[in-house]
């Protein structure tokens, strides 16, 4: 595990990355950027699965996104709580991987653990970057440069579109390896993402970010702070330049 990470990817539970984000992953890790994983939690209430499967197929989602890196924080499933506890586990983990950028739950969502988790991650980014805060585990302070959420089942004000065309087979391959979670199945128990219509509805949702960015598949983020820059052309010239899209009303 070699720091500084370039992006560090959060999700609250084991398949959430490669669900809402994992595209993006995909493609900074293609682009050669160091890139890290970490899940708030295991999973261990989920209605399909256990602990341990949840584990395996976490650890080979990671493989096929070409991660090296994946943390598991070991916070309670469906108690993930905004107390001190957490946010100084979470610290400790930023200022070890000390990523520029941060990829977090969207703050209004389905799941409460979703929600807690975006108000938790923004706090210990801000914490992380407090020199006196918990100083005497010996960790540097460090400042993340942004937080980049990521909506899930909700509509979003999303202010930043990134092209996953390349890698949506790759995204789509990870997130088959959480068959216990996504896989229709007859013999189980009837959830949200292992419905026979959730892989199209989430395909669809990637492909609807795709047509407002002008490409075949995308993901949507929501900044929080606008981006300053001083050279306007270089932003929007060449290889990899941004494309307008048109905001929903």
């Amino acid at each position: 595990m070699s720091a500084p990470f370039d992006v560090l990817a959060i999700g609250p539970h084991p398949d959430d990355v490669e669900i809402f984000c994992g595209g993006t992953v995909a493609l900074m890790v293609r682009q050669q950027r160091q890139v890290a994983i970490l899940d708030l939690t295991q999973g261990e209430l989920s209605s399909r699965g256990t602990v341990t499967i949840r584990a395996v197929e976490a650890q080979a989602a990671a493989r096929v996104l070409g991660v090296q890196t994946r943390l598991q924080l070991g916070l309670p499933d469906g108690h993930i709580r905004v107390d001190d506890a957490s946010c100084t586990a979470l610290v400790r983990v930023l200022r070890q991987l000390r990523p520029r950028i941060v990829l977090a739950p969207w703050r209004q969502e389905r799941h409460p653990d979703h929600e807690a988790a975006a108000e938790l991650i923004y706090r210990a980014v801000f914490m992380a970057g407090l020199r006196r805060y918990d100083e005497e585990q010996g960790f540097a302070p460090h400042t993340v440069t942004e937080v980049l959420s990521y909506p899930m089942r909700v509509e979003a004000p999303i202010r930043m579109l990134v092209d996953i065309t390349e890698v949506m087979d790759i995204k789509l391959s990870a997130m088959a390896q959480h068959a216990s979670q996504l896989a229709p199945r007859a013999d189980a128990a009837p959830t949200l993402v292992g419905s026979a219509e959730s892989g199209e509805a989430l395909r669809a949702r990637d492909r609807y970010f795709g047509a407002m960015a002008g490409c075949s598949f995308a993901e949507g983020f929501v900044t929080r702070s606008v981006p300053v820059i001083q050279d306007p052309v270089a932003l929007f010239s060449g290889r990899g330049a941004p494309h307008f899209f048109q905001e929903p009303t």
